[in-house]
């Protein structure tokens, strides 16, 4: 399943999808994520369940990576990738030719594997105990895609051409700031 933060018996729940290659979603971590976990997660009025969907190879890899964590390590991670977005969307996106057709050629596994050890995600989950080959195994578990893909037909099945971050409060889509999506519902 998804990763949820606070407890599963919290009156609101609260569903973002999001894309780890996605500026707006990392915006949302910087300026609203932070103060929503304090005031409403862990006073227990709401729950965060993270949908990670992805576009694109770079939202894949780093997807994937977050979600090979360790247990117990999920939100860490989460976080970091999201905190650092700026520094490793910036390098892999900035790749020269080749480097970039290393991320667009041969199989899944190896794609993603380009993608992680450019991007220094390698680096990033050692700091969170996950180790090369561990993080290799879930590159190559084709699990870990599908659950994406889920997510993403989730996302495509509430309206078609939604993009991330996109918020559900108790089921129902939510629109406008993160705040205003509340709508009260949570205070």
């Amino acid at each position: 399943g998804n990763p949820l933060l606070g407890s599963p018996a919290a009156p609101t729940k609260v569903v973002e999808y999001l894309s780890y290659a996605c500026t707006h979603c990392a915006h949302f971590h910087e300026v609203d994520y932070k103060s929503f976990r304090d005031s409403h997660i862990a006073t227990g009025k709401a729950s965060l369940e993270i949908r990670p969907v992805a576009h694109n190879i770079v939202g894949i890899a780093a997807a994937v990576a977050v979600g090979c964590s360790k247990p117990g390590y999920f939100y860490r991670t989460h976080a970091m990738f999201m905190e650092t977005q700026g520094v490793w969307l910036t390098k892999i996106t900035g790749a020269n030719g080749a480097t970039m057709k290393s991320f667009e050629t041969g199989d899944m596994p190896s794609r993603l594997k380009a993608v992680a050890r450019y991007g220094g995600f390698y680096t990033m989950m050692a700091g969170r105990g996950t180790s090369e080959a561990q993080l290799n195994a879930c590159f190559a578990d084709p699990k870990a895609l599908a659950r994406l893909n889920q997510n993403a037909a989730l996302l495509g099945a509430m309206r078609p051409g939604l993009n991330t971050p996109t918020f559900t409060v108790d089921g129902k889509l939510a629109g406008g700031t993160f705040i205003d999506m509340l709508g009260g519902k949570v205070a």
